[in-house]
Formats: structure tokens, C-alpha cells, sequence
């Protein structure tokens, strides 16, 4: 198939990030129950398991968190309030719950908008246990969105000072550093996510990104098909990997991407196949 076209690079539409921050983690330790539910099996466990021990904070923690993957959670902080208020002190909990328990409420609080309230609770939970870890990343994740970065790159810093294989902290500085254009700084960061996880189509994905604004257009496409062998679905890639294409003068194959994207239902990469094919 020949495209007769000229210039076509300028008709590209600009290469955008599609993957922006990991999602906040959510750290929870469950009891040893061996089991197979969906969300509303596994919250009619936990409210079952609290008749016969009201007490027990890891206990009203997983409760809260099954509500928390439901999305239902102002559900889930009417639990972990109950837990408070039952326990103000989280007396005979240990400090791992203790820590888990205030940063699953921070997330939850975040969740519904709440920023103030989490932070409070992810700083409570590192006061509780300064190595926890997740606190410290989603203490990351809050700042970036509220476009903190300095504070942002501080938090997720510190989790990969404390966890040394945190892919999702290296995965955020590498996204992070690009939004501020040090690229070299976030290929570092991307490289030692990849190195953590090779199985990870966003890293691969991300990279590519960074790579295509230095110009390193067939070292983008590769970072494109890495992502694409590890997750096929991922339609905004194809439009992706198309734009770089196009910015080599490989039209054919730019257009190919851009149907495949558009076939997906993706509004750009029809956009995108319109403008190749004028």
C-alpha cells in the first residue's frame, strides 16, 4: 500500500503521554483465610468476622478496604471511623497495622477529595512506622496532583531510600521528570523501574515517550513494541508509536498504527488517520 503524501509530520498530532501517575497504593495485610470471593462475598466475611471480634482494628481495616475496592469509600471511612471511635488509641494493634490501617484511611480520604485529611493520615502512619513505605508513596502521589512537585519528588524519593525495589516510586520520578523535561533524569528513573519489572507495558510505554521527545524516534518505536508484545489492548500506544513513525517518514506504517488505534474506538487515532490519509 503506497500513501502519496508530503509534509504529512506537521499533520501529526502531538505525542502525549498516556500513562500519567501509578495508581496509590493501597497496603493491606489480610488474615490466613483461604478464599475466592467477589467484593460483596468478601465484605459479608469481614462484617461477620467483626460480630466475633469488635475489637480487632486489622479486622475493621480489611472491611474497610473490600468496601475501598468497591469504590464505594465513604463507606469505607464510615468503618475506619467506627474503628476509632471503638479504639482511639488502636490499643493491642501491632505498628504495621497501625500503619496500614491510617494509610488505607489516608487513601480513602483522598479518594473523596479530601487531601488535607490524607496527607494527616499518611504522616500518621509514617510517625507510626517511619519505614511504611506506601505512605511515603502515596504522600508522593497527593503532592504531584496537586502539582507539588518538589514535594512530590521528595516522598517518592524517600520510598525508594527505604524500599529499594519500589517500581511504582521509579515508574512515578521517570513520569514526573518528564512533565518537568529533564529527560535524562527520567530515563534514569525508567530504566530502573524496567530493570525491577520487564514485564510492565506502562514503563515501556512512558520510555518511549521520553525517547521520542529526544528525537530517539526508532529507540521510541522499540520501547512501543516492547509495551504492545507485553499488552496488545493498549490502543493509545499504537497511536503513539504511529506519531513516531510518521517523524521517520514511515507513513505506511504510521497509517497502519493509526487504523489499528482507530478500529479500537480511539477518537485520536482516527483523527490521526484522517490527517495521514488527506
Amino acid at each position: 500500500m503506497t500513501i502519496g503524501l508530503k509534509n504529512q509530520s506537521n499533520k501529526m498530532p502531538k505525542i502525549s503521554s498516556i500513562f500519567g501517575l501509578a495508581a496509590i497504593v493501597v497496603a493491606l495485610t489480610y488474615l490466613s483465610i483461604n478464599r475466592n470471593s467477589i467484593w460483596n462475598e468478601e465484605i459479608t466475611l469481614w462484617e461477620d468476622t467483626i460480630k466475633k471480634s469488635p475489637a480487632k482494628i486489622r479486622i475493621y481495616n480489611n472491611l474497610g478496604f473490600a468496601y475501598g475496592k468497591k469504590g464505594d469509600f465513604r463507606k469505607s471511612l464510615d468503618i475506619y471511623n467506627k474503628a476509632l471511635s471503638i479504639n482511639p488509641e488502636l490499643n493491642n494493634t501491632s505498628l504495621t497495622d497501625m500503619a496500614i490501617f491510617y494509610t488505607n484511611r489516608g487513601t480513602a480520604y483522598g479518594a473523596v477529595g479530601q487531601t488535607d485529611i490524607a496527607i494527616q493520615n499518611y504522616k500518621m502512619a509514617i510517625q507510626i512506622k517511619p519505614e511504611h513505605s506506601d505512605a511515603w508513596f502515596n504522600l508522593g502521589v497527593i503532592y504531584e496532583k496537586m502539582g507539588d512537585f518538589e514535594n512530590a519528588i521528595y516522598y517518592y524519593k524517600k520510598t525508594t531510600s527505604i524500599a529499594k525495589n519500589y517500581t511504582n516510586a521509579y515508574k512515578n520520578l521517570g513520569v514526573l521528570y518528564n512533565k518537568l523535561r529533564m529527560f535524562d533524569m527520567a530515563l534514569q528513573q525508567l530504566n530502573l523501574a524496567i530493570s525491577l519489572n520487564i514485564e510492565d507495558a506502562e514503563i515501556y510505554s512512558n520510555r518511549g515517550l521520553i525517547l521520542f521527545e529526544k528525537g530517539l524516534y526508532v529507540e521510541a518505536i522499540n520501547d512501543f513494541n516492547n509495551a504492545l508484545k507485553i499488552d496488545k489492548d493498549l490502543s493509545p500506544v499504537y497511536i503513539n508509536r504511529g506519531i513516531a513513525h510518521a517523524a521517520l517518514g514511515n507513513f505506511e506504517m504510521a497509517y497502519l498504527d493509526f487504523k489499528k488505534a482507530c478500529d479500537m474506538g480511539v477518537e485520536n487515532g482516527c483523527i490521526a488517520l484522517k490527517r495521514i490519509s488527506e
